[in-house]
């Protein structure tokens, strides 16, 4: 069977699997659909040496860019059960063109005006998973962009309260209250497969940096079968 992907659509999947390929055998969560609109929104404006930087980030000609962008993060944001937001702030002293702000969807552009309000945003776009914007901003600072994307995932099969009798392994002969939903839960069941990948967060995507205060930043928690993200860029 053969699949086609829209160009972005593909786009975003190409740079997912350039950092998982980066990012090793370590344990790690990482997405490219957070950034990459970031990414093809910047190329949009660049020129100069940046502009075939990022044109070889996104995989896409910076003219089509900032379309493809918008797309991406409507589609997202039309999905069931998954949300996305797009944000700009800007420091009031710092020019940018009018055909590229023209573009960007109605409130997604605000002054830059101190990290709470940037925290704010983080809690509100992300159901309070994220209670901290994952960059620090500081005078300096001329030009946030971030996205946010929060799903709400489920179980194929509900967890139930259950007791739970191991035969083997150090839990061996006592009897554990546990959240089960599979037949290994029951009492004399064999001892159930670990789930054991440990999950790190706040991560960083590969070639970050180790600055939090430089380049680009991303931030994942899992809580109650809901998985967030913001991805900032400076």
């Amino acid at each position: 069977m053969q699949t086609f992907l829209t160009p972005h659509v593909g786009a975003v999947n190409d740079l997912t699997a350039r950092w998982c390929a980066a990012a090793g055998d370590d344990d790690f969560v990482v997405s490219g659909a957070g950034l990459w609109p970031l990414l093809a929104l910047l190329a949009a404006a660049a020129d100069g040496p940046a502009r075939s930087e990022l044109e070889a980030a996104v995989g896409l000609p910076a003219e089509a860019a900032q379309e493809a962008a918008l797309r991406t993060l409507d589609v997202l944001a039309g999905a069931v059960d998954l949300s996305a937001a797009l944000g700009i702030w800007i420091r009031k002293d710092l020019p940018l063109h009018d055909d590229w702000l023209g573009a960007l969807p109605v409130g997604t552009v605000d002054l830059l005006t101190g990290q709470p309000a940037l925290d704010e945003w983080a809690r509100r776009h992300t159901n309070g998973l994220i209670e901290q914007f994952p960059l620090h901003v500081t005078p300096s600072t001329l030009l946030v962009l971030a996205t946010a994307l929060a799903a709400k995932t489920s179980w194929r099969q509900p967890f139930h309260n259950a007791v739970l009798s191991p035969e083997t392994g150090p839990w061996r002969g006592r009897r554990l209250t546990a959240r089960a939903g599979w037949p290994w839960s029951r009492a004399g069941s064999p001892t159930p497969p670990t789930l054991h990948r440990r999950v790190r967060r706040p991560y960083r995507f590969p070639d970050s940096g180790g600055d939090r205060d430089r380049g680009v930043r991303g931030l994942s928690r899992l809580s109650r079968g809901r998985r967030a993200g913001v991805a900032p860029a400076r």
